[in-house]
């Protein structure tokens, strides 16, 4: 974090980090989206308030392989073949997989990012 010199006996320093995960079913005249991961950095300039963020982008389309409404889990396989089975923990991720079937691509962006401030 630069400018961490900056900080003084009590003030907070916070740390927030997001996790998301958001989804797309491709339509069938789509291409795939291209397999890909995406970091991106920042922080303060120098004499700001010490501030500082990092955080990460995959993105990939995976191909439904069977969605089960009763347990909200869906079984996909991802670029290099390997299967998964993802729970939809969240109301509007279940009404998403409702709309599923075998055999749809759905574009995965899965991001996580953490920033540091004073506050």
């Amino acid at each position: 974090v630069r400018n961490f010199d900056q900080i003084e006996a009590g003030q907070k320093v916070v740390a927030r980090y997001v996790v998301s995960l958001t989804a797309r079913r491709l339509g069938a005249d789509e291409p795939d989206t291209e397999a890909a991961v995406e970091v991106g950095a920042a922080r303060a300039a120098p004499g700001e308030r010490p501030a500082g963020a990092i955080g990460a982008d995959l993105r990939m389309t995976v191909v439904v392989k069977s969605v089960d409404l009763d347990q909200n889990l869906v079984v996909f396989t991802d670029p290099d073949g390997v299967i998964h089975a993802v729970e939809a923990e969240r109301e509007q991720g279940q009404r998403f997989i409702a709309g599923l079937k075998p055999g749809d691509r759905v574009v995965l962006v899965y991001t996580e990012a953490l920033a540091l401030g004073v506050e």
